[in-house]
């Protein structure tokens, strides 16, 4: 409690958005996260690979500023799924935290991955190549099964969810920056 309070100093005094992570924590986190904004030290950022109920990301909602991370670990199981359906598409940013959280054969949302690559154990990949993954790992371009997923757990269009996440990441990592044709 004491050093994640010093973080919200940082990012006053560095003037950048944050970027947190709540497991296991969501009653302390939300508290600090609510005194933060009252006494001005938090202004945006990103609840990363958010995997709370429903009331969590309620409460996280009705702070301002407050976007909402998700990737493969935020699409595990279906009552996740059945939470970000309350998800407004103003607040959602996607993620893969690549080499981790991917989405699994195991997981609820996987029904809903279109997009796949061909993927080598790692010790068989001696070279790069565009078209394939390793096996077992969440690469960078994996973004687009989050999208795949989250549109259809979100009942949203993937182009019109795809459009919002990046308006959202831009008005959080660079506000400053005019947004020129979409994603």
């Amino acid at each position: 409690r004491v050093w994640f309070r010093r973080q919200f100093e940082l990012a006053k005094s560095t003037r950048l958005p944050m970027f947190l992570h709540m497991r296991a924590a969501a009653d302390d986190f939300i508290e600090i996260l609510a005194e933060a904004v009252a006494e001005g030290t938090f202004t945006t950022g990103v609840v990363h690979s958010f995997d709370g109920s429903v009331d969590d990301l309620k409460k996280l909602l009705a702070i301002d500023g407050v976007f909402i991370g998700v990737n493969g670990c935020s699409l595990r199981a279906a009552e996740s799924l059945a939470t970000l359906r309350e998800l407004p598409v103003d607040r959602v940013m996607l993620e893969t935290d690549a080499p981790w959280c991917g989405i699994k054969r195991s997981h609820a949302g996987y029904e809903h991955v279109r997009t796949t690559w061909t993927a080598k154990d790692k010790k068989k990949f001696d070279e790069f190549d565009e078209t394939t993954t390793v096996k077992d790992r969440c690469e960078p371009c994996h973004v687009v099964q989050v999208l795949e997923v989250l549109s259809r757990a979100m009942g949203v269009d993937e182009d019109v969810l795809a459009d919002a996440c990046h308006a959202n990441a831009m008005k959080v990592f660079f506000p400053d920056e005019e947004t020129v044709g979409g994603s």
